[in-house]
């Protein structure tokens, strides 16, 4: 979610005359929350109203909030993904077209990856979907969707769920541009899939269509991102595939609304 969204959840906790002072900061497509205290008085009652508005804010954001106020090294979201896998067993698997193989490295930055990360394939052309993630060949032909729609990313999440043996199977298809696109799939156009197996082997799929803003770094970066946070959300039950009682939160902006 953007700073517009967590500012409406925040309300009065961001008024300008507040103490302490809330703000947002967005970088790297990651929106921090900051507070400041500045006033006479000890130091000791400073902190105390500090932890208690750092609480009020993460209780406000969730469930995007992946990193709380009682740590001392917030976590990357890679890093949030990764603990939360290993504190359930899961193993992930990655099938990536536009993004080339970024996911899997944000993945594989976090020491002590390999405790839940199996590997990728990276299905850049048609043929390769088709050889590396058996997505049926009709499905990217001239009668089918095409390789950057719901149908094939899906496709991709479910077979390399199947040949990696995996738990959770993300898999991103898009338009990273400057070239390539068309009057209906413009730049930026990405659609990101996540098939998961159940306790009794069945496989459910969420499939999302997003449209990034920026240069072809942008929105390789924003897909990456993306696709960990709808992981993440899932893993806590927050996510269309999120299993029983996993109420569906959205996810960024969908469809054309954009995501900045």
């Amino acid at each position: 979610i953007g700073e517009s969204e967590i500012a409406m959840r925040l309300g009065e906790l961001m008024s300008r005359d507040r103490v302490p002072l809330v703000g947002t900061t967005a970088s790297g497509g990651v929106v921090t929350c900051r507070l400041r205290y500045e006033g006479a008085g000890p130091e000791d009652s400073a902190r105390r109203v500090l932890d208690e508005t750092a609480r009020r804010v993460h209780e406000l954001v969730k469930p995007y909030a992946f990193a709380g106020p009682e740590e001392d090294s917030p976590p990357t979201l890679a890093e949030a993904v990764v603990r939360a896998l290993r504190a359930r067993g899961r193993r992930l698997g990655v099938v990536e077209s536009c993004t080339g193989g970024l996911l899997g490295a944000m993945v594989t930055d976090v020491a002590g990856s390999s405790d839940v990360f199996v590997g990728g394939l990276i299905a850049y052309a048609n043929e390769q979907k088709v050889a590396l993630a058996g997505v049926d060949a009709e499905l990217l032909g001239p009668s089918g969707p095409g390789a950057v729609s719901g149908e094939v990313a899906s496709a991709m999440a479910c077979g390399g769920l199947a040949r990696l043996g995996v738990d959770e199977c993300l898999a991103i298809t898009g338009i990273a541009g400057p070239g390539g696109a068309t009057a209906d799939k413009p730049v930026g156009r990405v659609h990101i899939a996540l098939a998961r197996r159940g306790d009794a082997g069945a496989v459910t799929v969420e499939a999302r269509r997003f449209r990034m803003r920026g240069d072809r770094a942008s929105v390789r970066d924003w897909s990456a991102k993306s696709a960990l946070m709808m992981l993440y959300l899932n893993l806590h039950g927050h996510g269309g595939t999120g299993g029983a009682g996993g109420a569906r939160v959205p996810l960024l902006r969908e469809d054309d609304a954009g995501i900045r």
